[in-house]
Protein backbone atom coordinates (compact mmCIF):
# COMPACT_ATOMS: atom_id res chain seq x y z
CA UNK A 1 0.00 0.00 0.00
CA UNK A 2 1.26 3.59 -0.49
CA UNK A 3 0.50 6.80 0.80
CA UNK A 4 0.45 10.41 -0.32
CA UNK A 5 4.04 12.30 0.50
CA UNK A 6 3.16 14.03 3.54
CA UNK A 7 0.64 11.56 5.37
CA UNK A 8 0.62 11.80 9.13
CA UNK A 9 0.45 8.49 10.90
CA UNK A 10 -3.35 8.81 13.40
CA UNK A 11 -4.04 6.86 16.57
CA UNK A 12 -7.11 6.51 17.40
CA UNK A 13 -8.09 4.86 20.73
CA UNK A 14 -10.42 1.71 20.70
CA UNK A 15 -13.82 1.70 20.72
CA UNK A 16 -15.73 -0.14 23.56
CA UNK A 17 -17.17 -3.36 22.35
CA UNK A 18 -20.90 -4.40 23.73
CA UNK A 19 -20.56 -6.67 26.71
CA UNK A 20 -22.23 -9.85 24.29
CA UNK A 21 -19.57 -9.65 21.93
CA UNK A 22 -16.27 -9.34 24.05
CA UNK A 23 -15.55 -12.98 24.43
CA UNK A 24 -16.43 -13.20 20.90
CA UNK A 25 -14.22 -10.27 19.71
CA UNK A 26 -11.10 -11.28 21.86
CA UNK A 27 -11.41 -15.37 20.60
CA UNK A 28 -11.40 -13.93 17.16
CA UNK A 29 -8.72 -11.00 17.03
CA UNK A 30 -6.54 -14.43 18.49
CA UNK A 31 -7.65 -16.56 15.80
CA UNK A 32 -6.63 -13.52 13.48
CA UNK A 33 -2.79 -13.58 15.45
CA UNK A 34 -2.73 -17.52 15.02
CA UNK A 35 -3.36 -17.49 11.22
CA UNK A 36 -0.42 -14.68 10.61
CA UNK A 37 -3.33 -12.29 9.64
CA UNK A 38 -2.89 -9.82 12.03
CA UNK A 39 0.56 -9.25 14.07
CA UNK A 40 0.28 -7.92 17.76
CA UNK A 41 2.46 -4.86 18.68
CA UNK A 42 3.36 -2.86 21.88
CA UNK A 43 1.28 0.83 22.14
CA UNK A 44 4.47 3.49 21.63
CA UNK A 45 4.69 7.38 22.39
CA UNK A 46 7.11 7.88 19.37
CA UNK A 47 7.08 7.50 16.32
CA UNK A 48 3.35 7.65 16.26
CA UNK A 49 1.63 4.65 14.84
CA UNK A 50 -1.25 3.80 12.45
CA UNK A 51 -4.18 3.03 14.99
CA UNK A 52 -8.00 2.83 13.50
CA UNK A 53 -10.76 0.86 15.58
CA UNK A 54 -11.98 -1.93 14.96
CA UNK A 55 -16.10 -2.39 14.38
CA UNK A 56 -17.03 -5.96 15.11
CA UNK A 57 -19.74 -7.73 13.44
CA UNK A 58 -22.16 -10.44 13.77
CA UNK A 59 -22.35 -12.78 10.71
CA UNK A 60 -25.21 -14.34 9.54
CA UNK A 61 -24.25 -17.41 11.66
CA UNK A 62 -23.37 -15.64 14.42
CA UNK A 63 -19.65 -15.20 14.06
CA UNK A 64 -17.87 -12.43 14.52
CA UNK A 65 -16.04 -10.60 11.88
CA UNK A 66 -13.48 -7.86 12.31
CA UNK A 67 -13.59 -4.28 10.42
CA UNK A 68 -11.40 -1.52 10.92
CA UNK A 69 -12.84 2.13 10.44
CA UNK A 70 -10.28 3.08 8.13
CA UNK A 71 -12.22 6.43 7.34
CA UNK A 72 -10.10 8.20 10.14
CA UNK A 73 -7.14 7.40 9.19
CA UNK A 74 -6.04 6.14 6.13
CA UNK A 75 -8.68 6.39 3.45
CA UNK A 76 -7.55 9.88 3.24
CA UNK A 77 -3.84 9.01 2.55
CA UNK A 78 -3.88 6.36 0.78
CA UNK A 79 -2.90 6.38 -3.37
CA UNK A 80 -5.07 4.32 -5.21
CA UNK A 81 -4.68 2.29 -8.41
CA UNK A 82 -6.76 3.98 -11.26
CA UNK A 83 -7.37 0.74 -13.12
CA UNK A 84 -10.48 0.01 -14.72
CA UNK A 85 -12.07 -3.45 -13.94
CA UNK A 86 -13.29 -5.36 -17.21
CA UNK A 87 -16.66 -5.04 -18.03
CA UNK A 88 -19.11 -8.23 -18.05
CA UNK A 89 -19.57 -7.96 -21.99
CA UNK A 90 -15.83 -8.05 -22.53
CA UNK A 91 -14.73 -11.00 -20.24
CA UNK A 92 -17.91 -13.38 -22.04
CA UNK A 93 -16.28 -12.24 -25.40
CA UNK A 94 -12.77 -13.33 -24.39
CA UNK A 95 -14.02 -16.68 -23.11
CA UNK A 96 -15.32 -17.56 -26.13
CA UNK A 97 -12.73 -16.40 -28.16
CA UNK A 98 -10.44 -18.80 -25.83
CA UNK A 99 -13.27 -21.14 -25.93
CA UNK A 100 -13.39 -21.46 -30.02
CA UNK A 101 -9.60 -21.94 -30.54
Amino acid sequence: MHVKTGAQPRAYPARPVPLPLQTAVADELDRLVRVDILEPVEPTETPIQWATPIVPVVKGNGQVRICGDFRLTLNKWVLTDNYPLPIFEDIVAKLNEYRSQ
